[in-house]
């Protein structure tokens, strides 16, 4: 008997004081009007009733949808699930695999079509033995952010909620003109790296009495207006215009915040009682290990999540002793095999690896493990990965 499994698993002013952009780039004198800290009017923007984007599930998997059928555009295996795991290292599944088609508008909001499901024995639910397709219903929230999703099989039902994800998001690390980073995580963001103006007596004043340090929140209400732009408050420096290298505190303007179509630079409009400033900020593009890793001469598959890596799949080796390892359980799916896991430059990481000891009168008897440290080197783009420190060959992105 077949059974079915489902795949998955963004201001009060200080009397007689002038206000300047805490970064030092354009400077606006704050009066003494009063108002502040109040949280920025939301524009009444339209509604995207259409399925064509990008959705996420629980889980983070996410799907890009395009007129009448939908892409695996992100995989997060689900921990602990074989059949997955199993689908994941066959190929049955992977990026760019269809899990929509046939998609047809049926009424307001609602949608009906095919979804993929993978199919596996009841005798063996580590094992997946294919793939087939089960009739599905989709209905929208009237808000167009979520998605429910009925699909029927021969066995079942399935039911799951899709979350729209923006075509870009604010989240990241965002560079200024002169050095200084902020790092953006849902509605705010925060300062993660700084690099004073030169000559910025307030600036200077400011770090030094811990008026701003990093970790100080930099923008905050952070909230989508649209296609590709936000509105926020932004902190800024306050002080006397008797004495401009001395900072007396710290205040909000308004502002805006608009993408560039190809995600890399935002301009942001910070408006204060007296005046705007206006800075462009560029993406820091931060690479990172995680993801699925092949080695180049085995077969062998590593699940790397953060400061871990774990055997996802483990192939066949020419010594006798890592034969024997496998037979002992020492090299087995779920197994940590690089741990320890720590930025150490450009493209580098520091680390620990799985070892195997083996007795030295008969190579072919795996005796134990131990672990030995080593260093992760990425190449420029991001699809191979060298290990030195220990005997290994490269691997290449999944």
């Amino acid at each position: 008997m077949k059974k079915f499994f489902k795949l998955f698993e963004a201001m009060h002013c200080i009397t007689i004081i002038a206000l300047i952009a805490i970064i030092g780039f354009s400077m606006a004198a704050c009066n003494d009007s009063g108002g502040g800290n109040e949280t920025p009017t939301t524009p009444t923007t339209p509604v995207n009733y259409s399925l064509d984007g990008v959705w996420g599930s629980p889980n983070g998997t996410q799907i890009t949808v395009n007129d009448s059928s939908a892409v695996y555009s992100k995989f997060v295996p689900t921990t602990g699930s074989g059949y997955w795991e199993d689908a994941v290292n066959r190929g049955l599944v992977t990026v760019g695999t269809r899990y929509w088609q046939n998609i047809t508008s049926t009424g307001n909001l609602t949608w009906s079509g095919q979804q993929l499901g993978i199919w596996t024995n009841t005798s063996n639910p580590n094992v997946a033995t294919g793939t087939g397709w089960g009739n599905c219903t989709i209905t929208m929230n009237s808000n167009g952010q979520t998605i429910n999703v009925i699909a029927v099989y021969d066995n079942g039902n399935t039911n799951d909620t899709w979350t729209r994800v923006p075509a870009y998001s604010l989240d990241g690390v965002w560079e200024a003109p002169n050095g200084t980073q902020i790092t953006v995580n849902g509605s705010s963001a925060v300062y993660s790296k700084f690099v004073p103006t030169t000559g910025s007596g307030y600036w200077e004043d400011a770090v030094n009495r811990g008026l701003v340090t990093v970790g100080t929140k930099f923008w905050q209400y952070l909230t989508s207006t649209g296609n590709l732009t936000w509105s926020g408050q932004q902190l800024g420096i306050f002080y006397n215009t008797s004495n401009p290298n001395v900072a007396t505190g710290t205040g909000w303007g308004n502002c805006t915040i608009t993408m560039n179509s190809n995600g890399q630079t935002i301009n942001v409009i910070a408006t204060y009682d007296n005046g705007n400033t206006n800075v462009t900020w560029t993406r820091v593009t931060t690479p990172s290990l995680d993801g699925v890793w092949e080695g180049s001469n085995s077969g062998t598959r590593v699940t790397v999540n953060g400061s871990t890596g774990v055997f996802s799949a483990v192939g066949s080796y020419s010594a006798g002793y890592m034969s024997d390892a496998i037979s002992k359980g020492y090299i087995a799916v779920g197994r940590q095999i690089w741990w320890n896991i720590t930025p150490a430059g450009n493209l580098t990481w520091t680390g620990q690896h799985l070892m195997i000891s083996y007795d030295p009168s008969n190579s072919n008897v795996a005796t134990g493990t131990y672990s030995d440290n080593c260093t992760f080197k990425l190449s420029a783009d991001g699809q191979t990965l060298s290990i030195t420190g220990v005997s290994s060959a490269p691997y290449t992105r999944r």
